[in-house]
């Protein structure tokens, strides 16, 4: 069944996908746990090349370091994270919430690191656990939606389980109904397309958010 419902879905977005789509997920930092979750909590909103310019400011802020530990990145003071980032981008707030960014990094940062999720290796690990750990920590954060999630996952080359939204649009993708479908019928369709289409899973996710989210206003989703 996983099998047709991968099939089935490649056929239905196989003409929805945006050009470029196999390129546009960005490689992330899959061995730097600090640097993905401050590139995934602003990637969601604002364009790459900033992303790659905040990771270099943060470099250049701790050197000497693996920057690999989430706990480390919990224990710098909100103040202190946003002059390393920089005037511009250190004060900047979440699109739909009044809170700025780097309150969310260090709030996610902190809320991981209590869960033992402290590496990338360990984050990429826990996404795959079927109680969602992950998930449950991400979203429990003001200013981490579903877009959010993903884009902290794309960065740390996980593959974060498909939220409600996403497998709705998979259910309907394939043609099945999406409690029927649910979570791991969704994940499996996803693997299965991914497979099919010569991509990593989190760059096929990556393109269906992209498609999932193109009518959204900047309203319809404040907390992404």
């Amino acid at each position: 069944m996983i099998d047709d419902w991968g099939v089935a879905l490649q056929r239905a977005v196989s003409t929805e996908l945006p050009r470029g789509w196999r390129d546009a997920a960005p490689w992330g930092f899959p061995a730097q746990a600090e640097l993905a979750l401050i590139g995934g909590v602003f990637a969601a909103q604002v364009q790459g090349r900033v992303v790659d310019s905040l990771a270099s400011r943060y470099m250049v802020a701790r050197p000497g370091r693996m920057l690999d530990n989430l706990a480390d990145l919990a224990a710098i003071a909100p103040d202190d994270l946003a002059a390393y980032l920089g005037d511009e981008w250190g004060g900047s707030t979440v699109l739909g919430v009044p809170r700025r960014r780097v309150e969310v990094v260090l709030e996610a940062a902190g809320l991981l690191a209590e869960q033992g999720i402290t590496s990338a290796v360990r984050f990429r690990e826990a996404a795959t656990d079927a109680s969602r750990a992950v998930e449950r920590v991400l979203m429990s954060v003001r200013g981490i939606g579903p877009v959010t999630a993903d884009s902290i996952a794309v960065h740390m080359q996980a593959d974060l389980r498909p939220d409600t939204r996403m497998v709705a649009f998979i259910a309907d993708s394939v043609g099945e109904d999406a409690v029927t479908l649910g979570v791991d019928g969704a994940s499996g369709a996803l693997t299965e397309a991914a497979r099919r289409m010569s991509v990593q899973r989190r760059v096929l996710q990556h393109a269906l958010w992209t498609i999932i989210t193109a009518n959204d206003a900047p309203g319809d989703t404040p907390e992404l």
